[in-house]
């Protein structure tokens, strides 16, 4: 139950061993030596992890630096708590392109988001409810990155022009399902059941949005309507954050976001009171980099 232990072994004597655990090159473009790399010594080094992430590691000789070698390190005791769901498209809309027409199921999505400061395994997780797939074994997710499972990966790619993480089987249900994720064990990580009726959003359910959390790195319960919220673009925003939301602390007790879209901007700037609409303003003098 305690750290594991990784042995790395340099055959050349007169070389050093340089690594890191973040997911980083110990070697800087140009070639300089990364503040993040650990010196492992000539001969051999054992790395010690008890949490999963990414070793990255080069043998340094003379100014050159060897290629550099990728492994992934898997923690016997996974801490998932910091997976989460951030974007569920149930009900997509039609693509329609000249005569072709792609049914909305087709293109069906959902994504997680790994919102801690360490990489988490997910080989082993399974969705087993509304949906089926298995996580990848090797599937490494590294910080404030997204996975993201399709109903149909070739459909995905035509829609969004990026390969899906995987592909899982059935499809969502319209009205609303429950989606439950388990770990290796069986044991239940994410389980809740989403809707289509008020107080959740509605336009998810065949308007073309999607259903995104309203926090980039949410740690509500899924199963809780004010967790979710539309998204502004039609279609959504698989393997990236929501894009058009900024939530502005304006001193009051409400707990209201006001929305500020798009950014940046170089014309008109959006701006979405609570329960108001969209006031468009358009604003002439606005910097490019906004």
């Amino acid at each position: 139950d305690g750290p594991s232990t990784l042995l790395i072994i340099n055959p050349n004597s007169t070389s050093t061993i340089y690594y890191t655990t973040d997911g980083s090159d110990p070697r800087l473009p140009g070639g300089a030596f990364s503040p993040e790399a650990i010196s492992g010594g000539i001969n051999e080094v054992e790395v010690e992890f008890a949490a999963s992430g990414i070793l990255k590691t080069r043998i340094h000789y003379g100014g050159d630096w060897s290629p550099l070698k990728e492994i992934n390190l898997i923690s016997n005791n996974e801490d998932y708590s910091k997976l989460v769901i951030t974007e569920l498209h149930y009900h997509p809309d039609d693509l329609v392109i000249l005569d072709d027409t792609t049914q909305g199921k087709d293109m069906e999505f959902i994504e997680f988001k790994n919102i801690g400061s360490s990489a988490i395994a997910l080989g082993g997780l399974i969705l087993d409810s509304a949906i089926y797939y298995e996580f990848p074994d090797e599937g490494l997710l590294a910080p404030g990155q997204f996975h993201v499972a399709a109903a149909k990966p070739s459909k995905f790619f035509l829609r969004y022009g990026m390969q899906a993480s995987g592909n899982f089987q059935k499809n969502f249900s319209n009205g609303g399902e429950q989606i439950l994720l388990n770990d290796p064990d069986g044991n239940p990580l994410i389980n809740f059941t989403y809707s289509d009726d008020p107080p959740w959003p509605t336009e998810p359910d065949g308007e073309g949005n999607s259903l995104v959390s309203a926090d980039i790195n949410p740690t509500g319960n899924p199963a809780e309507a004010v967790y979710w919220t539309k998204s502004h673009e039609i279609g959504g925003s698989p393997f990236a954050d929501e894009p058009l939301s900024a939530s502005i602390d304006q001193g009051s007790s409400s707990g209201a976001d006001i929305l500020v879209y798009p950014n940046p901007t170089s014309d008109q700037l959006n701006i979405e009171l609570p329960g108001s609409g969209v006031d468009q303003r358009t604003l002439s003098q606005i910097p490019e980099d906004c």
